[in-house]
């Protein structure tokens, strides 16, 4: 048995089901419904986040990694979006607040640039991540409603949508 000073946290979360991953230059990084880890590429030594240490939620659904700021994005089930920059969480409630009818699903995040694109259930949604601050949203509208998007990629010209309609 392990002795852990009275009155601290100690979890033992579920690592075995990830539902996405994504690389930095020193670590790669795995998300679980539950938590967060990240192994060092250089030594395998292993960091997690959870709830207990920092992050705001549970129901991971997606995570993506913008190299240019060295941040880490966090997607919710709920739609609530945590941003893991320097050491320190940052919560973003706006979209998880936003009054959208539509899907607000985090099907897949990609960063280019310090923005991150999210693909939704019903387009795309960008954060600023220099600013912590939603940006534009494209809306893909088709006769029977939203059109969910399925993967999003950016560069400097362009923004591609990969969604069930082509």
């Amino acid at each position: 048995a392990e002795n852990y000073p009275l009155g601290t946290w100690h979890t033992h979360l579920p690592y075995n089901t990830a539902v996405d991953v994504c690389k930095s230059k020193d670590y790669i990084y795995a998300a679980t419904p539950y938590a967060v880890f990240a192994v060092n590429t250089s030594d395998n030594s292993m960091k997690t986040y959870t709830k207990s240490s920092g992050l705001n939620d549970v129901g991971i659904e997606a995570i993506g990694y913008d190299t240019s700021s060295n941040t880490l994005i966090i997607a919710y089930s709920n739609a609530n979006i945590d941003i893991l920059q320097n050491g320190k969480v940052y919560n973003i409630t706006a979209y998880k607040n936003a009054a959208i009818t539509a899907d607000k699903a985090v099907r897949q995040i990609y960063c280019h640039q310090g923005i991150a694109y999210l693909a939704t259930g019903f387009g795309i949604v960008t954060i600023h991540l220099d600013t912590k601050e939603m940006g534009d949203s494209y809306f893909f509208v088709m006769p029977a409603g939203y059109m969910p998007t399925n993967a999003v990629y950016a560069d400097d010209d362009n923004i591609l949508a990969a969604t069930e309609g082509g």
